[in-house]
């Protein structure tokens, strides 16, 4: 019995921290910093302004995620050095550059070096991006000894591109998947049982319209995947200025302007609802005509689920964004 109620107890546990961790991942994060301060201080250094604001929203995603206090590269023992007397947030930046061998700079010029301030950590990470030399090579060299992980670059290029070429105030637009012509019914699924390929839970919304209904990107982001899977069919993931990756599964098809890496666009047309799927590339008609949609949040290593319901519910409030011709395609840096 008592083994019992310990069980129960720990399950309780898991279910509850699990919603809140899901329910924390579905919030916006704000675009932090304007344009014109990331331009104020790549300047200085001779930087693209998207390449700093592209590393900083980086930090500032994963942070959200892992509840750092401060952005994922300047946790306090490396901003600050050696420093180990003092649980200030801010002290003189000559004591760390000088006596303690961190890399925090004082951007705004008043003697305080804070990762709090914006022209302060910006200062420094622009510092991190110039260590390995000036040129584009030198850059993304830089990138990869910051985070010596290949997804944490690929991320970096893709904001890279996204804050480049979009203007910064529309970035964090969303809109519903489906062109609401037709009849469309969808409820909460969220982890409920799946009943093909093994013991799964549904991690996603099941939205029912006709074969053929247009689907349409749901935000300002890059093309990540493509192609068929065997459970989604044919599916597209698109990645957006917030790490949070859209899929798009069980479609009847693409559109042919879409390929791996493309920009796209809310309300731009991507496919068309289907029922592909559960089998081998081309496979159909085993379930009625839906899209399935989800939401995916990056961790740095994995990627991890949260329940897209309630994001399907707002968007679908919103005034309707008609369909949109797709963005010249620009392939990410490599």
């Amino acid at each position: 019995m008592r083994r019992v109620l310990m069980i129960c107890v720990f399950l309780f546990f898991v279910i509850n921290v699990s919603d809140s961790c899901f329910a924390a991942t579905a919030k916006t994060l704000p675009l932090r910093e304007s344009k014109e301060m990331y331009e104020h201080i790549a300047g200085q250094f001779g930087l693209p302004w998207h390449l700093l604001a592209a590393v900083d929203r980086y930090d500032q995603t994963i942070a959200s995620v892992i509840k750092a206090k401060v952005p994922l590269s300047f946790p306090a023992h490396l901003w600050f050095g050696d420093w180990r007397e003092s649980s200030e947030s801010s002290i003189p930046s000559a004591l760390i550059s000088r006596q303690f061998w961190g890399i925090a700079e004082d951007g705004n010029g008043d003697g305080i070096a804070d990762p709090d301030r914006a022209e302060d950590r910006l200062t420094a990470l622009a510092y991190q991006l110039n260590s390995q030399g000036n040129s584009e090579e030198d850059r993304w060299i830089a990138v990869w000894e910051r985070y010596r992980i290949a997804r944490g670059v690929e991320r970096v290029m893709q904001f890279d591109q996204l804050y480049e070429q979009i203007p910064l105030e529309k970035l964090t637009t969303r809109t519903f998947p489906l062109v609401r012509a037709k009849t469309i019914s969808f409820k909460d699924t969220w982890g409920g049982a799946r009943g093909w390929g093994g013991k799964r839970s549904h991690e996603g919304t099941d939205l029912f319209a006709g074969h053929g209904t247009t689907v349409q990107s749901t935000c300002y982001g890059i093309v990540e995947t493509i192609g068929w899977n065997n459970f989604g069919g044919w599916r597209i993931g698109i990645r957006d200025i917030q790490n949070v990756y859209h899929y798009f599964a069980h479609l009847s098809s693409f559109s042919k302007s879409i390929k791996k890496n493309d920009l796209v666009k809310p309300g731009q047309v991507i496919g068309w609802v289907g029922s592909t799927g559960y089998g081998k590339p081309g496979t159909s008609g085993k379930f009625p005509p839906h899209l399935h949609f989800g939401m995916y949040r990056d961790r740095g290593q994995l990627e991890w689920a949260f329940n897209p319901y309630p994001e399907l519910v707002r968007w679908k409030k919103a005034p309707a964004v008609r369909p949109t011709a797709a963005l010249h395609r620009t392939p990410l840096k490599r």
